[in-house]
């Protein structure tokens, strides 16, 4: 049978150990770190019924710039709205907001600007649908959809070059590749 290994740890970090120790309970300083892992394991679980929750206000949001967003997988939107006009429930998607700037920009720049402002694969004609394109027949041109971060790189490019006020609202899958497990968002483009 093996032995446990055993660890090496400064004085400052034991005195720390120390001030977490219950004497009554806790006789060496294995107990301590069981009851700190314990107490870890319990909190980033949120099963923690005897430590209160810190209270957080109804619809709080993390406040994130339109042009240094965090990452943006694992989201999902909640809310877009453009020029102060919410987007139906069935358009809360990245790309298809994404492909509504799009359509917007089509209609107010030249050819030759539009495919300038757009900041994805695009191909001219019809794209291959099974490679994700989406066809634009009155630009004659297919853009690709995109992942969350990029389709929304490309939003808030077209958002700016259309003047328009764009926002978001976001809500990470609970994952812990996510950049904010559970946590809302938001993301505010204000035309200039």
């Amino acid at each position: 049978m093996m032995s446990p290994p055993s660890i090496n740890i400064s004085q400052s970090l034991y005195d720390g150990l120390k001030t977490v120790a219950d004497p009554f309970q806790d006789t060496t300083p294995e107990a301590v770190i069981q009851k700190l892992l314990d107490f870890y394991r319990q909190t980033a679980s949120g099963s923690v019924s005897n430590v209160p929750a810190a209270p957080k206000p109804l619809n709080a949001a993390m406040i994130f710039p339109p042009d240094g967003p965090p990452d943006l997988r694992f989201t999902k939107l909640v809310s877009v709205s453009l020029d102060g006009k919410p987007m139906a429930k069935s358009m809360l998607y990245w790309n298809s907001i994404m492909f509504e700037l799009v359509q917007i920009a089509i209609g107010k720049l030249s050819p030759n600007d539009l495919r300038q402002a757009i900041v994805v694969n695009f191909v001219e004609g019809e794209g291959a649908k099974e490679k994700g394109y989406r066809f634009f027949p009155d630009a004659g041109l297919s853009v690709q959809g995109q992942d969350a971060n990029q389709a929304w790189a490309a939003t808030a490019h077209l958002a700016k070059i259309l003047h328009m006020n764009l926002d978001v609202v976001m809500k990470w899958e609970v994952n812990d590749k996510a950049a904010y497990p559970g946590q809302t968002g938001q993301m505010s483009h204000k035309a200039v």
